[in-house]
């Protein structure tokens, strides 16, 4: 089994925020539920973003210290919904960080199985078809596949591909983005979240196309 420090964790916020921030106008673009304001991607980067600054001033290693500040500058820098959720999806993966100086694949799929359960208990009236969907998914999909092979690599590269085939069936699952004929937007912003965790794991170049 192979552990691995915060340091990674560092690596996939800031690959992760990159990957939004290629994408934002594609985001913002998607964006019709649950108003069609046009600021999902500008929202989810603009979260992502304060995560990164605030692990930025860090100098340590540990996961569990790093996950934490990731998730308290996340919080603090929420903008939308779409903000406020990846906040919480933050949160969800500090819990699984915690006591943890280095973590495994299946302690990475554990935190984003908390992710979701996370973001799920923060929403009082949760709509399927939305990012909450995808993370349920790509949650419950990464125990899964750690429990057949507790690798870190092979976990993301799974749920990134969950991820995109539960975006792709989005519209089946919510009538306004059927009508409208887009995916959902914040779920499609936690696919691009999840392929820069992908990117910085296997040293991919931002150039390669996602999904």
């Amino acid at each position: 089994m192979s552990e691995y420090s915060g340091s990674t964790l560092k690596g996939i916020f800031k690959e992760a925020e990159r990957c939004i921030r290629k994408h934002a106008g594609e985001l913002n673009r998607l964006n019709v539920f649950p108003v069609p304001d046009g600021d999902t991607g500008n929202n989810m980067l603009a979260t992502i973003r304060a995560a990164n600054e605030e692990i930025g001033k860090l100098n340590t290693t540990s996961a569990e210290v790093i996950s934490a500040q990731a998730s308290r500058g996340a919080l603090f820098g929420a903008r939308g919904n779409s903000g406020v959720i990846l906040s919480q999806i933050l949160k969800g993966m500090a819990k699984a960080m915690e006591m943890k100086e280095k973590f495994s694949g299946r302690d990475f799929a554990r935190s984003l199985k908390l992710a979701s359960e996370t973001a799920y208990q923060t929403i009082a009236h949760p709509v399927e078809g939305t990012i909450l969907t995808v993370a349920r998914e790509v949650g419950d999909h990464a125990i899964w596949v750690a429990e057949r092979r507790d690798d870190l690599r092979e976990v993301i590269k799974e749920v990134v591909s969950k991820a995109k085939e539960t975006v792709e069936r989005t519209p089946r699952l919510l009538p306004q983005l059927d009508e409208a004929g887009v995916v959902d937007a914040g779920g499609k912003g936690y696919f691009y979240f999840l392929c820069g965790a992908r990117n910085f794991i296997y040293d991919v170049k931002l150039e390669v196309k996602e999904g």
